[in-house]
């Protein structure tokens, strides 16, 4: 699992409404296959030949109830030195102008489209026929992981893998996405990158179902994964880090970062700790960029949120004081390397009343609430999509990350804080003490998770001077650490140490 292993492209482009043509980009593996005349013979190296058969798949008139598959192979060939090749397979989309039925075309009386719909989905099979990925495709662009394998073969042995592209039929009006288009291509790449590179670097995988207890202990060549979907995120299954790991350093963009998790969707979530100027640093202000009241204001349930509008339980029309510090400090800091961040996965700020209306000055106590002071039962799961933010053009929440809400030129942010589950799942429990884990600091810092809101004012999650859980008023003044997800794709280096942190190429 640990071994190094050079990198190959391969692409093959799926394209709905024009024709298709390969893009081959090879290095130091022999590589061959239909549609290309690209063939490399770098001697001892093993072999691997892509077969995507007729190198056309067009459709000028899709139609709703129609499916486009593409099946093609993957073959490898072992030599005496070498006989096994690790390959990820992404979709890539370009081009995407398929819409869902939403307030903007949505009309009772003479456009009665189905709000919300998913109209236009995907499923990749394996070559054992499993579904192994599937998703939304409404609005999606950039890269998303299907598969990730590698396989050891005695012989030269043959993979076959399909993609289906579906525009569903609604028995409704979906004008709405007449003559559209959506272009793109299936890319594999041979070698480890991004996130299966780091998973390679763990020989001990663990599982957690009891969050009532702090995890103290060293954790190091240790990560631990979600049990089942009561455990996934919105995108599928989680890694996470957990207790006092010593390998979970990232250095990126100058600035140093702890691994929170690896995404559902292969992205890696990080929250900030330290600059070149400081070096990686787990305790003291350093870890912060600042400090910052969430919100000027705490007289209204509103101002739990990240963004808010008034009245409106999961409105997203204002910034909050603290989205308006991050977002200066991206600007000026890292929005240079914005290419290799993923705003697709997003930030939950979950605003679910588990009590109360969660507007005006209703007394409220919040679900994050609930699941973490009452039951102790986090959960990576967003609860209400409105609540996801994610940077505008994402497939999934309210594609509200941008310096500007109400400018819809206004940059991209996608970056955001931890949840007060995140915090869980990394040992940390609601009141009590825990300084041996990754994410205590010695300081106090805001979680993006709404409370409550009662008499005291609003009131949003934090990571307490002990490192326990707690909450705070939203107009105190406390630590901001920024959180982000590098793409699944990333080329990595490194260890993961603090001498040898992962490195973006």
């Amino acid at each position: 699992m640990k071994k190094s292993v050079l990198l190959s492209v391969i692409g093959v482009l799926l394209v709905v409404g024009v024709g298709i043509t390969f893009a081959y980009f090879t290095s130091g593996v022999e590589v061959s296959g239909n549609g290309s005349t690209v063939e490399l013979n770098p001697g001892d190296m093993i072999k691997v030949s892509y077969d995507a058969g007729d190198n056309s798949l067009s459709s000028n008139n899709l139609i709703p109830g129609e499916t486009l598959t593409k099946t093609f192979r993957v073959t490898i060939t072992p030599t005496n030195k070498e006989n096994t090749a690790s390959y990820s397979i992404y979709l890539d989309l370009t081009d995407n102008t398929f819409v869902k039925c939403d307030d903007s075309n949505y009309n009772s009386i003479t456009n009665a489209c189905i709000k919300d719909y998913e109209e236009l989905t995907y499923e990749f099979k394996d070559s054992n026929g499993e579904v192994v990925s599937s998703g939304n495709l409404i609005g999606l662009t950039g890269r998303t992981l299907l598969i990730a394998e590698t396989k050891t073969v005695d012989k030269e042995t043959t993979y076959e893998y399909t993609m289906e592209i579906t525009f569903h039929e609604t028995n409704a009006d979906q004008n709405h996405n007449m003559e559209k288009v959506i272009n793109g291509s299936i890319e594999v790449e041979f070698g480890m990158v991004g996130s299966d590179y780091i998973l390679s670097h763990y020989d001990t995988i663990l599982t957690r179902n009891d969050f009532s207890t702090t995890v103290t202990n060293t954790t190091t060549g240790t990560i631990y994964k979600s049990i089942d979907e009561s455990q996934y995120d919105d995108f599928g299954e989680v890694y996470y880090f957990a207790g006092n790991p010593t390998d979970n350093w990232v250095h990126f963009g100058g600035f140093y970062w702890r691994i929170i998790r690896i995404n559902g969707n292969g992205s890696i979530r990080m929250i900030y700790s330290g600059s070149d100027a400081t070096g990686p640093v787990t305790t003291g202000e350093e870890t912060q960029i600042g400090k910052s009241a969430f919100n000027s204001n705490a007289n209204d349930n509103m101002y739990v949120g990240y963004m808010y509008q008034s009245g409106q339980l999961h409105g997203v029309s204002a910034n909050s004081n603290i989205k308006i510090t991050i977002d200066n400090w991206y600007t000026s800091n890292i929005v240079d390397a914005s290419e290799y961040l993923d705003g697709n996965i997003g930030f939950c700020g979950d605003r679910i009343a588990y009590s109360g209306v969660g507007t005006g000055e209703s007394n409220t106590y919040y679900g994050t609430y609930n699941r973490l002071y009452t039951n102790k039962d986090p959960i990576f799961k967003c609860t209400d999509l409105r609540d996801l933010y994610t940077t505008p053009g994402s497939s999934k929440g309210n594609a509200a990350l941008k310096v500007d809400s109400n400018d819809e030129n206004s940059i991209p942010t996608p970056i955001g804080l931890i949840s007060a589950d995140e915090i869980s799942f990394a040992g940390g429990v609601f009141g009590l003490s825990n300084t041996s884990y990754y994410l205590y600091t010695g300081d106090n810092y805001w979680a993006m998770s709404s409370s409550s809101y009662n008499r005291i004012g609003a009131r949003v999650f934090r990571m307490n001077l002990d490192g326990g859980i707690g909450n705070y008023s939203v107009n105190g003044t406390l630590g901001v650490r920024p959180v982000i997800n590098l793409k699944s794709d990333v080329q990595i280096t490194g260890s993961g140490t603090t001498t040898d942190p992962y490195e973006i190429n």
